[in-house]
């Protein structure tokens, strides 16, 4: 295509490209163009480059404010040494020198990437990092193929040379894929056609039945010069509930040791394919512009800007298998991106600036020996859990059932870093920070508990967990007895927690006149409650434990963001909730007016004096839900409506 040809504005004709092409910028040289109006509607080239630059830095941060001030454009490297121009501080995008001869500017890129992906550079960016920043586990393995993927009874891939699935127990070199499955019909491997797939050449005959972003890999795999891959849709068997449990239980396995993952990070679905792969099926995009004669500027944008557009950064099953993978090779509409443990490579940037590697959230940290003691490994372990948790809730589902499958591999693997199990996502060992998380607008997701955030749909956030486990609020204290029932069960377990070091003596820290706090374990013995499990029991673990519970009056609910105010029998406000909505939008239990019971999980000095951590809870037969979580300030706790304040029993699905 032809670069774009204009005119340079009186502002943008004071820039000295052609210095700058040749030199290396010791110190940022600042220029302020126009006022964003101007500069928005020019037909300068460099103009319409900055332009583009703002536009795209307004998505990165997610506003789109009225911009007054005069644009200021900077030229200088960037957090990776390479040499650009860039709008303020953003490294969102840059306005780089374009030209094919490497001699008129060793700092240029070429006008133009290959229709075709080049193998070369990218068995190149590979043998880079398995030389220098070791961040792949090399084979042989010493471990053996049970400690490798627990439970696994044999690994399933297909093999790109025989054209056909294999089946081993031994360890091999393979390349794992991750995609968006979208409503393309993918075919899938079934119990029915299992022994069929087995047999060398039976992907040549069935070759246009599988979605073209796996043919694509296949293809990709053989070009580089290796010879397996693994995919869930032709490495589990999808009609066989056994067989996917134990594939996605070890999903961390799988692609932790992967010598390479693909990333499909173009198109809504498995036929949008894997571009350049195949020679013509990339989209080319023009960002050259002349500005002078024989002067080229583009574009580069960074690896953030390009992951973000995407359909797959925003779903569930691709968050652990991207955050799971040691290095992933990108596929965008029209240019490649290489990432492993210690940097980035960027297809439409020179190698020789690498950029650093950004921290993802701060997963791997969780899971190696760092320093300090236990307590301090753990509190990282369950810091980094609950933000990890916090970003996946953002990411989309096709099927509400998976919420706790697609995370299974990452949660395993922080199970074993906490020595205990997790209870529909939360950590045995502090299932008291794991309840009080918060969030705006959430609504309930059928099929899992009200206490879990698997049990809600949109955006769960930690910041109370986080914030107490940090020690930002003083003397930090539970008196609860946590038990669970399992499906089925009648005769209830303790949930030993192992975080708190002190003893959990069910004794609750404030005295209550004439409120009798000494039943403290749930047993068959002291059952007071309508409970029964034989008859009640829904498919997920019920929590059950004896605290206090207050009910105030809900005196103002904010429409927006589902937050609402409670005060006690002397009007004064005590308690703040984010509450949560069920699928019926006509429920009358959480109306202005309403009286409602909040039961106490935590306790801790705040600047504003003695504060619980409390959840709002509404009873559904002898079954009670959570619906909200907040705050509760101590001087409530003799202003609660009847019948409480009340020590009692709850059973919490």
């Amino acid at each position: 295509m032809m670069a774009q040809v204009g005119e340079l504005c009186s502002s943008c004709a004071q820039i000295p490209f052609e210095n700058l092409q040749l030199g290396e910028p010791r110190n940022a040289a600042r220029f302020e163009l126009d006022p964003w109006e101007r500069v928005q509607a020019s037909t300068c080239p460099f103009c319409q480059l900055v332009s583009y630059c703002v536009t795209a830095k307004q998505e990165v941060e997610g506003s789109i404010r009225q911009l007054t001030s005069d644009i200021v454009v900077y030229w200088c490297s960037n957090e990776n040494g390479r040499p650009g121009f860039q709008v303020g501080i953003s490294h969102a995008v840059q306005i780089l020198f374009l030209s094919d001869d490497e001699a008129a500017s060793h700092h240029a890129v070429p006008r133009a990437l290959p229709q075709r992906a080049d193998i070369h550079r990218i068995n190149g960016w590979i043998e880079t990092c398995t030389k220098e920043h070791s961040c792949v586990i090399q084979l042989p393995l010493e471990v053996n193929f049970g400690v490798m993927f627990p439970g696994l009874g044999s690994l399933r891939l297909v093999d790109v040379a025989q054209r056909c699935l294999i089946e081993t127990n031994e360890p091999q070199q393979y390349v794992t894929l991750s995609y968006v499955w979208g409503s393309a019909d993918n075919l899938g491997l079934t119990k029915r056609n299992r022994e069929q797939l087995l047999v060398p050449g039976i992907f040549d005959s069935i070759h246009n039945h599988i979605p073209r972003t796996i043919r694509d890999a296949i293809e990709l795999v053989r070009r580089l010069g290796l010879r397996y891959l693994w995919v869930d849709s032709l490495c589990l068997i999808q009609d066989d509930p056994r067989d996917l449990s134990q594939g996605v239980n070890v999903m961390d396995q799988i692609y932790e040791h992967a010598w390479l993952t693909i990333a499909a990070g173009h198109g809504h679905n498995a036929n949008a394919g894997l571009p350049g792969v195949r020679h013509g099926d990339r989209v080319r995009r023009n960002f050259a512009h002349e500005v002078k004669p024989g002067l080229f500027l583009g574009l580069c944008e960074s690896f953030g800007l390009l992951l973000s557009r995407t359909l797959y950064e925003t779903r569930a099953w691709t968050f652990q298998e991207r955050l799971l993978s040691r290095r992933v090779l990108y596929f965008f509409e029209n240019s490649l991106a290489f990432s492993c443990g210690l940097s980035i490579r960027l297809e439409a940037c020179p190698d020789r600036y690498p950029c650093p590697k950004p921290q993802d959230p701060s997963f791997a940290r969780s899971l190696v020996e760092s320093p300090g003691s236990e307590d301090q490994r753990t509190q990282t372990a369950l810091r980094d859990y609950f933000r990890v948790v916090s970003i996946y809730s953002q990411r989309a589902l096709t099927h509400d059932s998976d919420i706790l499958r697609a995370l299974a591999g990452i949660m395993r693997r922080f199970s074993l870093r906490f020595e205990t199990s997790l209870i529909q996502g939360l950590p045995k060992l502090a299932l008291d920070f794991s309840l009080i998380f918060r969030g705006t607008n959430l609504k309930r997701r059928s099929g899992f508990p009200s206490y879990s955030w698997a049990g809600w749909r949109g955006e769960v956030n930690f910041v109370r967990s986080i914030l107490l486990l940090d020690g930002s609020c003083d003397d930090l204290r539970t008196w609860i007895k946590w038990y669970q029932h399992a499906p089925g069960e009648i005769v209830p377990s303790r949930v030993h927690r192992s975080y708190f070091t002190t003893e959990i003596t069910g004794s609750f820290p404030y005295h209550i006149s004439g409120v009798d706090m000494s039943e403290t374990e749930c047993g068959l013995s002291g059952f007071t409650s309508r409970f029964s499990a034989a008859h009640e029991n829904p498919p997920y673990p019920l929590l059950r434990f004896f605290t206090l519970t207050v009910s105030l009056e809900i005196t103002m609910i904010d429409p927006f963001i589902l937050k609402a105010e409670l005060a006690g029998t002397d009007g004064t406000v005590y308690s703040k909730i984010e509450l949560g909505q069920e699928d019926d939008d006509g429920d009358q239990y959480l109306q202005v007016g309403s009286i409602v019971e909040l039961a106490l999980i935590l306790g801790y000095k705040h600047s504003r004096g003695e504060q619980y951590s409390v959840l709002l809870i509404k009873w559904n037969g002898a079954i009670a839900e959570r619906r909200g979580s907040g705050y509760l300030m101590e001087s409530g706790l003799l202003r609660s409506f009847l019948p409480g304040p009340q020590w009692r029993e709850i059973v919490l699905g």
